[in-house]
């Protein structure tokens, strides 16, 4: 041991600020030997702290951090046997200003004018916010790091949402909003013989996060507020009918045309033990036609009933992926199915997991074994469009053997991969009952 330095100061806060709870100083820039107080040390109700021994030397910062907080950091001087004292951090609130003005032409800038603020997804604890702008001018504090969206909202007018990237290091650069009319959104829903869908659900939602929900009147028209220059997510639906998701910007007039469902006949599945199978089908939908007016519609999931058939009368039609899992311990199993549902087709679904099946074992040569993870995957050689494919996955051993004991029956390419590495892909046939071998060397 030898002595360490004392580096001492404090934290200074924007005046009437209260003290952050989760408010802490770190040393950067500490050796190996360092031993004091690498996970941080809490200044004292008057931000004052004390960093204790510090190996004297020379390449220390100082950083003060917490959460809404900007970081704040001092480089030290040489550190010598003395130590330090006086340093003084100084934090400022994360935040976001700027000013709202109207649009040449546009709405003039009223008493009431405000900016909603919604926080970054990730950032636990953020909630949607809205502070007022007297003049046009607002400064909000944020309580974290992150992507923020907001826009200026008056009665009759609203800005387009601005996304806004606040990093702890400092503040962003001011926001400049600008005010325009409320505009509206008309969407015409009409089936598979152009004729209106009465009651056709429409659910619009801008970058912002804010939803519109209507239901269609006779002629099958809907009317939505929505703001000027907003791309808005557009989502059409009526019960028997292929929902219709698109794109569409305030001021427009949009016509959909939902078409039928394509037919789902599905017999009940049945799992290993040959009874029916519990759980559910996540349904995915396959590429988007880049071609095609229409977005992609979202993934969903379909509960099996108490016979093990999927509760789905039908599919939009398109490309879709269905798959569910199947238990195992210490193995990744999963059944896959791409189909391809086009009217006047019929989509069939059934599986059967009862029949007897196979082992497949092998080796992994040439990767890094004893450290990083090491997985071996397995997939049906050919995609599974006419059944229901088996695939695997589960960790190679410190050896890199591994073992999959209950396959079944089928052609398979078998593969390893790790952090930076892979091996070649190697065919193989597994039988019921019987055992199959590979060797996967790294490439």
């Amino acid at each position: 041991l030898r002595a360490g330095a004392r580096v001492a100061g404090r934290v200074a806060l924007e005046p009437g600020a209260a003290r952050p709870a989760d408010l802490e100083v770190a040393l950067e820039g500490a050796g190996p030997e360092f031993v004091g107080a690498l996970d941080g040390v809490r200044p004292g109700p008057d931000g004052a702290f004390v960093v204790p021994g510090v190996p004297p030397g020379a390449g220390y910062a100082l950083v003060a951090r917490a959460r809404g907080w900007t970081d704040a950091r001092a480089a030290l001087p040489p550190v010598g046997p003395a130590g330090l004292d006086g340093v003084v951090l100084r934090l400022r609130r994360l935040r976001i200003a700027g000013e709202v003005v109207g649009a040449p032409g546009g709405p003039s800038l009223g008493a009431s004018v405000a900016v909603e603020l919604v926080p970054p997804s990730a950032l636990a604890g953020a909630t949607d916010r809205r502070v007022e702008a007297p003049g046009g001018r607002f400064d909000a504090p944020v309580e974290g790091p992150g992507r923020w969206t907001l826009r200026a909202v008056q009665e009759g007018a609203a800005s387009p949402w601005a996304v806004v990237e606040v990093d702890p290091a400092g503040a962003p650069p001011p926001v400049r909003l600008v005010l325009a009319p409320a505009a509206g959104l008309v969407v015409r829903v009409l089936g598979p013989d152009d004729e209106p869908v009465a009651g056709a659900s429409v659910v619009a939602r801008d970058p912002g996060g804010q939803t519109w929900r209507a239901e269609a009147d006779a002629d099958g028209r809907v009317a939505l507020e929505a703001t000027t220059g907003d791309p808005l997510d557009v989502t059409c639906s009526a019960p028997g009918l292929a929902p219709v998701r698109r794109l569409a910007q305030a001021p427009a007039s949009l016509v959909v045309r939902l078409a039928p469902l394509v037919p789902v006949a599905a017999t009940p599945f049945v799992g290993p033990d040959g009874r029916p199978l519990a759980g559910g089908l996540v349904v995915d939908p396959g590429d988007p036609d880049p071609h095609a007016d229409d977005l992609p519609l979202p993934s969903f999931e379909v509960e099996l009933d108490a016979a093990g058939r999927p509760r789905l009368a039908g599919l939009p039609p398109g490309r879709w992926t269905l798959s569910f899992p199947e238990p195992a311990e210490g193995e990744l199993r999963a059944w896959v199915l791409e189909v391809d549902a086009a009217p006047g087709a019929p989509v069939a679904l059934a599986f059967d997991g009862s029949a007897a099946r196979g082992r497949l074992a092998g080796r992994v040569r040439g990767a890094p074994l004893g450290g990083d993870l090491v997985q071996v995957d397995v997939r049906p050689r050919e995609a599974p469009t006419g059944a229901f494919g088996f695939l695997a996955a589960r960790p190679a051993g410190p050896d890199g053997a591994f073992e999959l004991p209950a396959v079944p029956p089928g052609r398979y390419v078998v593969r390893a991969v790790w952090d930076g590495g892979r091996t070649g892909d190697v065919e193989v046939e597994v039988r019921p009952g019987a055992q199959a071998w590979v060797e996967l060397a790294a490439e």
